[in-house]
């Protein structure tokens, strides 16, 4: 329309000679110019970071670590020549990538990994794992000890994922928040979007769901099922929910705070006042580092830190403690795509594409997010709706080797209605 408006000013300009119409002939163009260009402008840079978000190939790397005793005398790969075993655990999913890569040793599988770790203190053996299983046997189990093993060698594997180019009218994302590590699962929500209904529901779950999974013979929860590969935690939350899940998006925390402060900070609302156990820290755990939050009941505006600090807590609501954290996540969640979505951020448009670029992986394809970014730019006014599952905490076995810990038996009459309410939006 601008097009065709600047050509007929043009237009007029070379036919009227009257200068009254001239004068005015020759504004609107100019306006309309100014104002076309701006629009070249924000739709290239749009279109750019649609093309590097939701084309192409889909990157996924993993750690891997070649173990062995402090007491070993080796200290690197250099000296682990060929005549050498490695011993590898057979639980970790790209076993086979890692031993290509490492190179052509004699490789023998073990699977209790507590076990081998534990006897691995006293002898000079080897081992390859990948860092997720390593870290979680560390955290869950009080015999084994960091300090008692040495990386002589790490490297990363890169795996290729498909894209789903489905696109459809209703579907639901998977919404996985990676914590520092970048590796566990701090958040879990599904998006279920109408895009002809014009709704969007967000539905949250603990990360300690205790839930089947999917390809293996136990329950285990969501937190720790990270270390089975993201087809099988999707594949689980499908059986889960009687729902296929389209498309997955991963957010990466520290990314957050960097959007939020790009779009000027977000709003945050409180029911209660309350002091944060966790400081304002970014890239550690360690909360002596920082300083810890006091939070005023009602709606105030946060910049990125304290938005992440605040998305952190869980201990200030217990006994609720992390429902009340997958329930801020939420908000914060809907307040920055709402934030994002006004005008206020044409100020500085390409500095947070770029950093949106850096927030999330997902495996939408172009054609389905320029078919929602169209339904909101015509004007359709989403009904955003949310809602909660939660459960009973008990203690119970967790991941491959069994370990026991905090887990949360789903409510499923809470679950039920979820279910319910999510295929009211996709029209089931």
């Amino acid at each position: 329309v601008i097009e065709i408006l600047t050509i007929i000013s043009e237009i007029v300009l070379v036919i009227f000679k009257k200068k009254s119409l001239y004068i005015i002939s020759l504004i609107i163009s100019i306006v309309l110019i100014v104002i076309n260009s701006f629009g070249i402008y924000y739709v290239k840079h749009l279109n750019k970071f649609i093309d590097d978000g939701f084309t192409g190939e889909i990157i996924n790397t993993s750690t891997y670590y070649l173990l062995t005793s402090n007491s070993n005398s080796v200290s690197n790969i250099d000296e682990v020549t060929l005549d050498f075993e490695i011993d590898y655990y057979k639980n970790s999913i790209n076993n086979q990538l890692a031993k290509s890569k490492l190179g052509e040793y004699k490789y023998n599988e073990i699977d209790n990994l507590t076990k081998y770790l534990n006897d691995l203190k006293d002898s000079n053996k080897y081992l390859l794992i990948d860092k997720i299983n390593y870290g979680i046997c560390i955290e869950l189990n009080p015999i084994i000890s960091k300090d008692d093993y040495k990386v002589i060698y790490e490297f990363n594997i890169e795996t290729i994922e498909e894209r789903n180019f489905d696109v459809k009218t209703s579907y639901n994302i998977f919404v996985i928040g990676k914590d520092f590590s970048n590796e566990r699962d701090d958040l879990n929500m599904l998006i279920t979007i109408n895009t002809d209904t014009h709704e969007v529901l967000f539905t949250s779950m603990p990360r300690d769901y205790y839930i089947d999974a999917v390809g293996y013979d136990f329950k285990d929860s969501l937190t720790n099922m990270y270390a089975l590969g993201d087809e099988t935690i999707i594949k689980s939350i499908e059986n889960f929910y009687q729902i296929k899940v389209d498309y997955k998006v991963t957010l990466y925390t520290e990314n957050l705070v960097d959007i939020v402060d790009k779009i000027g900070g977000v709003e945050f609302c409180s029911n209660v006042n309350f002091r944060t156990t966790h400081a304002k820290v970014l890239g550690t755990y360690d909360d002596t580092k920082g300083e810890k939050m006091y939070v005023k009941k009602g709606c105030y505006n946060y910049n990125g830190i304290e938005i992440l600090t605040i998305a952190r807590e869980r201990v200030a609501f217990n006994p609720k403690g992390d429902h009340q954290r997958q329930e801020n996540c939420r908000k914060i969640l809907i307040n920055i795509l709402k934030k994002l979505a006004s005008l206020s951020t044409l100020s500085n448009y390409t500095e947070i594409l770029n950093s949106l670029n850096g927030l999330y992986k997902t495996n939408m394809n172009k054609n389905a997010v320029v078919k929602l970014i169209r339904s909101v730019l015509d004007g359709n006014e989403y009904k955003i709706s949310e809602q909660h599952v939660g459960g009973e905490l008990y203690n119970r076995p967790l991941g491959i080797e069994r370990w026991v810990g905090s887990a949360l038996y789903p409510n499923m009459e809470e679950v039920k209605n979820a279910i319910k309410k999510m295929k009211e939006i996709l029209g089931e």
